[in-house]
């Protein structure tokens, strides 16, 4: 009797054993199931708009939307702080900006566009001018402006280049469209594109100007620049907020805190098994 006794009572304590085991399976799976549904939630958002940036709110805060712009969907924006007051950059055609009170004349032109200065490559100050087409910027190296060419230093017409170049751009910041064919000239020079200040909010396309302003004359050098397209309207840049690309941590959190959530579950459900 008191073997059969005892064989009865160990039949029992295997059945109640397998209800927490299976509770256990049961809660592990839907935490991996949510976990995995927010990676997948977070990980797909603005898939088709450049991935999630970051910007700076007008109120000094940070946002979240897509890259190019567009709102975030339903389904990802609780995941992401919002600007309560955001204005996503757009290219808007504006009247022709207005120069700063002493910069060289420029005649007026049609309004192109502007560009985000996040889309050129480099920036600095401008330290020293060479002549009309070449000059040094801090940090960076000589630049020769692509495609352009001004005259010798020893004419008028150079010497009237220089000032013009060095009233728009010494001592101040340029943004810099580095040739991506070869970067520099023969000379060892790096070869670009520059924009130089023309007011509080633009900047102007120098090589264009020197072209459109006569002191300089177009050379179609090798590099990836076409001086054809600045016989057209003049080209502005208009100075825009950064975004910067979310790394997308806030998906991978709630992922781990999920798994450690379901290892602390499974621990206390075995510990009230025994």
């Amino acid at each position: 009797m008191l073997k059969r006794r005892s064989c009865h009572s160990t039949k029992t304590g295997k059945s109640k054993l397998k209800i927490p085991i299976f509770l256990i399976l049961v809660l592990i799976s839907l935490f991996l199931f949510a976990a995995i549904g927010s990676i997948e939630a977070g990980g797909g958002c603005c898939s088709y708009h450049g991935g999630v940036c970051s910007y700076q709110c007008p109120n000094e805060g940070i946002g979240y939307r897509c890259c190019d712009g567009t709102p975030l969907s339903a389904k990802c924006a609780p995941d992401y702080p919002q600007c309560s007051n955001y204005i996503a950059p757009t290219l808007t055609p504006v009247p022709t900006p207005t120069p700063f009170e002493g910069t060289p004349s420029v005649s007026l032109s049609v309004w192109k566009g502007s560009l985000n200065t996040t889309k050129l490559g480099e920036s600095g100050i401008v330290i020293k001018v060479v002549d009309g087409d070449t000059f040094d910027v801090e940090g960076i190296g000589r630049i020769r402006l692509a495609d352009v060419n001004t005259p010798e230093m020893d004419s008028k017409e150079g010497r009237e280049a220089k000032e013009y170049v060095k009233g728009l751009c010494y001592q101040k910041k340029v943004y810099l469209d580095i040739d991506d064919l070869y970067v520099t000239g023969k000379y060892g020079r790096i070869i670009a594109v520059v924009y130089v200040p023309y007011n509080e909010m633009h900047y102007v396309n120098l090589n264009q100007l020197l072209l459109q302003e006569g002191y300089a004359e177009a050379r179609d050098y090798r590099n990836e620049f076409d001086p054809d397209d600045w016989m057209g309207p003049r080209e502005y840049v208009a100075i825009e907020p950064s975004p910067v690309r979310s790394p997308l941590l806030i998906p991978g959190f709630e992922f781990w805190l999920a798994m450690s959530g379901g290892v602390v579950a499974a621990i206390c459900l075995i510990g009230r098994g025994r």
